[in-house]
Parts: C-alpha cells; sequence; structure tokens
C-alpha cells in the first residue's frame, strides 16, 4: 500500500480549501472570479450593446418627437425632409458605430446586442402595427 500510516485517502472535497464548508469565502472573491469570468464579460458586453441602442435610440427620438408640428399645410414637405434625413443619419451612425465594433475583437457582443435590439424592436413594432417605426428603426415605446 502507498498509505503506510493507514490513514484514510484524502477526497477531492478535503483536498480543496474552497469546497471546505468550514473555510469562508468573501464576497470581493467571489464578485471578483464571477467578473474576470470570460463568459459573464461577453453578456456583459451584449447587455451594453442591447440596451445601449434602446437608451440612444430613444433619447434621440423622443428628443426629434418633442419639436413642434408645422400647423401651416403648406411645410409638410420640409417636415417629411426633415423626418427623412433625421432617419438616414441615426441608422448610418448605428451602422458606423457596427462596423466599428465589429473589427475590433473585444468588442464583437456589442454588435450583437445591437442588431439583437434593432431586430427586437422590427419585430415588436410590426406586431403592434407601428410600420413607420419599424422601417425606420424607431424605439417601439416612441408613438409617432
Amino acid at each position: 500500500m502507498d498509505n503506510p500510516e493507514n490513514l484514510p485517502d484524502p477526497t477531492p472535497e478535503e483536498e480543496t480549501p474552497a469546497a471546505n464548508p468550514r473555510i469562508p469565502v468573501s464576497i470581493r472573491s467571489r464578485l471578483g472570479k464571477l467578473i474576470l469570468n470570460h463568459e459573464f464579460q461577453e453578456w456583459a458586453k451584449f447587455a451594453i450593446g442591447f440596451f445601449g441602442w434602446y437608451l440612444a435610440s430613444g433619447i434621440a427620438w423622443s428628443q426629434y418627437s418633442a419639436q413642434p408640428a408645422a400647423s401651416d399645410g403648406r411645410e409638410g414637405f420640409l417636415i417629411l425632409l426633415r423626418f427623412a434625413i433625421f432617419s438616414v443619419l441615426n441608422l448610418s451612425t448605428a451602422v458606423i458605430l457596427m462596423l466599428v465594433f465589429a473589427v475590433i475583437p473585444t468588442t464583437r457582443s456589442i454588435v450583437k446586442g445591437l442588431l439583437s435590439a434593432m431586430a427586437l424592436n422590427f419585430f415588436i413594432s410590426l406586431l403592434l402595427g407601428l410600420g413607420t417605426n419599424a422601417t425606420f428603426f424607431i424605439p417601439f415605446f416612441i408613438r409617432y
């Protein structure tokens, strides 16, 4: 036998101090292990992209829709032109950000979050019957 003193072989739970319930593990070390976890970091970046798109688009479109509409019928074309220019600028900004983030390997999860938010917004807008919101990627909670 390898054990000349006839002691019981240690089990894996006794060998690792973290598995021993008598040794307290501080919250800081548990949180540090969670933050250092690669999968958690990827999900955090995804959440930044997802909620960041809703936050940025929601603020931009709410500021746009808060502006007073023209009361005169002759200015309708200018309002439509302003709407189209704002839509193109908003969408092109999102596309440029996605391209920049897609080039950098560590920020690709942000792009996945942005695309997921845009796709979810598109389908929610279609389900609610908001064709304009779906077409121009206006957040579904902004009633235009």
